[in-house]
């Protein structure tokens, strides 16, 4: 797994490396895991460049050991919950910027398995050009490659906005959740 963060990202994780220790880091990746996933080798990069982005890579190891497996290929890095959680909202918003959040994931289908479901692509917009949602999925016989992108092009929107960006954020989260059936192949 490699991340890499722009800069209000960089700027929050080096704020939090300097009260961390490396173990406890991969300590916190390991929790926001599933259970059958197991993070190692963590390797920080540009703690102290600070014209560089900051970037964290850790190995993963699955144990796909059951007849059926299911598989969220965001490991952990799903939104969970709708910001936007309120029925009405009588002022605008403001975020503290724009967003474009890229999840690539290129991943070997395990030895003795076959992909038995796996989430239909889609692409959605926000009000046609304040922003999109793209969640693309695609198999071989070998490899399933996946490619999830969030991007605002604004960071402020009028509270006639609201609903729609609340419905945005409930599509994000409901796609996120969806997840790979894996099947043992019969001998």
């Amino acid at each position: 797994m490699n991340k890499t963060y722009g800069d209000r990202g960089s700027y929050r994780m080096r704020e939090k490396m300097a009260k961390s220790t490396k173990e406890e880091v991969l300590k916190t990746i390991a929790a926001a895991l599933p259970g059958e996933v197991k993070a190692s080798s963590l390797v920080i990069d540009s703690l102290r460049s600070y014209d560089e982005p900051f970037s964290l890579s850790y190995d993963l190891k699955f144990d796909f050991t059951e007849d059926v497996v299911y598989f969220n290929p965001l490991l952990g890095e799903a939104m969970k919950k709708n910001p936007f959680s309120s029925a009405r909202r009588l002022y605008p918003v403001e975020m503290p910027s724009k967003m474009n959040e890229v999840y690539i994931l290129n991943m070997e289908i395990p030895k003795g398995y076959a992909v038995d479901e796996m989430p239909k692509s889609v692409r959605f917009k926000l009000n046609d050009t304040d922003g999109m949602f793209e969640y693309l999925v695609s198999k071989s016989a070998e490899r399933l490659q996946m490619r999830c992108r969030i991007a605002l092009n604004k960071a402020n929107f009028a509270n006639e906005d609201y609903e729609s960006l609340r419905e945005f954020f409930s599509f994000v989260i409901q796609k996120q959740g969806e997840q790979i059936v894996f099947k043992k192949i019969k001998s």
